[in-house]
Order: structure tokens, then sequence, then C-alpha cells
């Protein structure tokens, strides 16, 4: 018969060990949880800021592009482009750049106003500075009120990565506003110089033409690139000594003319011997001059002969 004591020494030793794995799994969990919960409230709130920027951006491009207002920050009235408060962001123009979120909506937990931030009670402040030689909007952070050993970090370092974002001597980080222009619509900048990269289909609206470029690639499927410009091909089709215009070329290439067969005529009078020849039969500054020679013999006599009855396809490009 199986000694109880011994039955039992094994019980216990059994519960020590399962309490042991099950605390270290908690003390492993518990804090990978809580991190994971700190960087969600952190990127929800970056994407909250980034999206409040855009919309004042586009309530100040509204007014720049419609009503007058001076979207040049080294104007005067440059200022008034911009929302006087968040109140007016959400309402002026019946809330279409903001939804209207009151004190007691917010309070309700129906919405969040834009000046409430999630790490303090202070709020998030709109500043205009009138300086002597130009204009200029803020959004600042009170980031100050943050504890420095931690949470001023967490939440401060990913809003300084955020464009013209700056840190204060006392601890706050304000954002520079900029105006948006006609070509700086999108959730990223597309820049100039190529530092920032269109991750989207771009929509000129049907109304417009981009235009006045040195060139422009398209990805084969290999990833390299094909050049538009030699790989657009105007296709015509000629008779023996018509004249073809030469195109336009961009610098470093020159302009380029192939010519083929399309159909060839041979009248009952003739043979066709097999040799038919497009080629250029005159040059000139701005044209080309299409030739035709189709060797055939006369029938009656047997002698060789050349006629131009045909047709001929042209491939005029630049390379």
């Amino acid at each position: 018969m199986p000694n109880k004591r011994k039955q039992g020494g094994f019980g216990l030793i059994d519960v020590v060990l399962a309490l042991s794995l099950t605390a270290v799994i908690l003390a492993t969990v518990i804090p990978m949880s809580m991190n994971y919960y700190k960087q969600k409230q952190v990127d929800e709130f970056i994407t909250n800021i980034k999206g409040l920027i855009v919309q004042m951006q586009l309530y100040q491009f509204h007014r720049t592009s419609k009503e007058g207002y001076k979207s040049n920050p080294f104007f005067s009235g440059y200022l008034d482009s911009w929302p006087a408060s968040f109140d007016a962001l959400m309402l002026d123009y019946g809330g279409a750049f903001r939804e209207l979120c009151g004190p007691m909506n917010e309070e309700a937990g129906i919405c969040v106003r834009p000046d409430t931030l999630p790490f303090t009670t202070e709020k998030l402040r709109f500043k205009q500075v009138m300086e002597t030689t130009v204009n200029k909007v803020f959004l600042v952070i009170p980031t100050s009120t943050l504890p420095n050993d931690g949470p001023r970090a967490r939440w401060g370092q990913p809003l300084l990565a955020l464009p013209d974002a700056q840190l204060l001597d006392n601890g706050d980080i304000q954002i520079l506003l900029r105006p948006l222009t006609k070509t700086i619509m999108y959730d990223e900048f597309l820049r100039k110089d190529g530092s920032e990269h269109l991750t989207g289909d771009w929509d000129v609206g049907g109304e417009h033409a981009i235009t006045n470029a040195k060139d422009y690639t398209i990805r084969n499927s290999d990833g390299s690139q094909q050049l538009v410009s030699t790989g657009l091909v105007k296709i015509l089709q000629v008779n023996h000594g018509d004249w073809i215009d030469k195109p336009k070329c961009p610098e470093h290439q020159q302009p380029d003319l192939t010519l083929s067969i399309h159909t060839v005529t041979i009248p009952n009078q003739y043979t066709l011997t097999g040799s038919i020849k497009p080629y250029v039969l005159g040059e000139s500054s701005s044209q080309w001059r299409a030739g035709l020679e189709v060797r055939v013999v006369i029938n009656s006599t047997g002698r060789p002969h050349s006629i131009e009855d045909g047709v001929m396809t042209a491939f005029v490009q630049c390379k």
C-alpha cells in the first residue's frame, strides 16, 4: 500500500511548482501588457495630433483658396486665415473640418474635444505669433506637466519626430503649422526634393495636367525603370514621297525614324522579284521624306524595273 505521507509530499511540491510557474508567467505577461497598452495610447495620440493638424490646414486652405485670405505668412492677415480657436474649427462652416464636441458631450463620453490630452488635465493650446518679418501659428502640447523620469520621454519623443516640432525651454513641445499648397494635399507630404515618396495614386481631378517635366519613368516587372520619353512612339502610314515631321526631343535625345512595309500593290503588268526597300528619301532639319523601292519584272519584256506603289508604316520617336 502506498505511503500517504510520501504522496502528500509530492502533492505539495506540485502545488508550489505550479504557483511558482504562474508567478513567473504573470511577472512577464503583466509588464508586457502594460507596455503594450501604454504604447497604444501614445500611437493613438500621435495619430490624433496628425489628424488635427490636417484639419486645421484644410480649414486654412479653404479660407485662402475660396475666401481670399492671405496664404503667405509674410503678409498681414495671414493669421486670420487660421481658425481663431478649436471651437471655431468645429463651429465654422457647419463643422465641415471637425465635428462639434461640446464639454457636456465629452463629459458624457460621446466624443473627445480636440484640445483634450490623454496624459494631463491641461489643454492643448493654439498659439499665434506676430513677428517683425513672418507670422507663425503653433500647436503647443504641455508635456512639461509630465514627470521627467520616463513618461515625458514616452510621450515627447514621438511628438518631436513630427515635422516642425520643437522642444521649448519649459519642457513643452510646439509644432509649427504650415499652410497646404496645391501640390501638398496628401496624408504624407510630397516634397520636391524626393525626401518623401508618393505612396498612393495621384488624382489631379481631371481638370489639370502634369506639365514641364524633364522625364517620367515607369516601373518594369523586374524593378527596372523605363523612360517614358524613349517609349513614346508615334505611328503613321505614309506613301512614297510623303514628308514626316521630326519630334521635339528632351535633352540628350535625338529624333529617330523607322520605316517598315505595310502593304505593296503590284499592277498586273509586273511580277514582284522579292526585293522591297523602304528608306529615307530626303531629310531637312524638321522633316524626313519617306521613300519606297519595289523591284519588279516587266511581264511583257522580262526587263527589271522599280515602282513605288505601296504603303509604309513609320515609327517616330526620340532616342
